[in-house]
């Protein structure tokens, strides 16, 4: 699908051409192009779903063209031989054999765009709140942001944002044929082309006693409520979660952002981002009915554009200064 052309960059915008490295721009539209960028249809004609475990999978490829003849020969093999065994039990086609970890290579997909200020959750605690009816844990919370369309500044990406949204689109129905179309709302937009929604899962559950620096960053993590640091100490005296930092830097090749700058590094920021695809269809059971759902989650961002600035806060003067005058007017 070809992109509609969008209307020339304008200086006077938010992102004007002296908030553009030109030269990291470029350098990164050369390490996307070679990636499994969203913006061309390869990832259709290459990315395959696989089971990870039981009711989850996640997007593979060949590692090379010989691997991908090979995998194919092997896939036919396997779901010949299990048709065969179960003609009459269910459909083959609700079947897919293991990963072939010689063969086969995790998928990231990558695209271009700016986090919106609506929708945005990347507080370093998510704003969690105890009186949360959805997140009832602060250890399952997780951080979420709205990302959309670049701005004209950045051209090459922003008449690709229709292109790369629909390539999605099309990526998560081949997940599986019978797949409600609400089990891709956690990810696209209701609306074509408004918005993606990335999460990042904050808190691991450790199968084993955290270390003394997994613990140690667990309990300095930043939080704004009294809910949230009671909840950390308790993480703590556990000894078995370790809190799992935001994989975001502050440019291509750049250093980490800190947590106590998510707000101010990322709100209205455009970003490079590498994420992760999985599907999820948990089978029902007495109390919940069956479950079908895509997260995207994010595997690494870069910061491309910083968000504008804020103005200064305002200077309030112990003195009235009188009425602002009006400037003349030049004849």
């Amino acid at each position: 699908m070809a992109s509609p052309p969008g209307p020339p960059s304008s200086p006077s915008s938010s992102f004007g051409a002296s908030q553009v490295d030109e030269g990291l721009i470029t350098d990164a539209r050369k390490d996307i192009l070679a990636s499994w960028y969203l913006g061309v249809s390869k990832v259709l004609d290459e990315a395959v779903w696989r089971e990870v475990r039981p009711g989850e999978k996640k997007l593979f490829a060949p590692e090379s063209v010989e691997a991908a003849d090979k995998e194919a020969e092997r896939v036919a093999l396997i779901e010949s031989s299990q048709s065969r065994r179960d003609v009459g039990k269910h459909p083959a086609s609700h079947w897919q054999p293991k990963i072939n970890e010689g063969l086969l290579v995790p998928v990231y997909l990558t695209f271009v765009a700016k986090i919106s200020a609506d929708g945005f959750w990347l507080m370093p605690d998510g704003n969690w709140r105890a009186t949360n009816k959805v997140v009832t844990q602060f250890s399952k919370v997780k951080l979420n942001c709205k990302l959309v369309r670049p701005p004209m500044a950045l051209s090459s990406f922003a008449n690709e944002w229709v292109d790369m949204w629909y390539n999605l689109e099309k990526i998560l129905a081949t997940a599986a044929a019978d797949q409600p179309p609400h089990a891709r709302e956690s990810v696209l937009s209701d609306v074509p082309e408004e918005w993606i929604k990335l999460r990042h899962v904050l808190f691991e559950k450790l199968e084993r006693e955290a270390t003394v620096e997994e613990l140690t960053a667990l309990e300095n993590w930043p939080v704004n409520s009294n809910e949230a640091t009671a909840a950390l100490k308790e993480m703590k005296n556990d000894k078995k979660f370790r809190v799992v930092p935001i994989p975001v830097y502050d440019k291509p090749g750049g250093k980490r952002i800190p947590p106590s700058r998510y707000v101010s590094d990322l709100k209205g920021a455009v970003v490079e981002v590498n994420m992760v695809l999985t599907y999820w269809d948990i089978p029902p059971s007495e109390r919940k009915p069956r479950i079908q759902a895509f997260t995207a989650d994010i595997h690494r961002m870069a910061v491309l554009v910083p968000p504008p600035k804020r103005p200064n806060k305002r200077v309030i003067s112990e003195v009235d200064p009188g009425s602002p005058k009006k400037p003349r007017r030049a004849y």
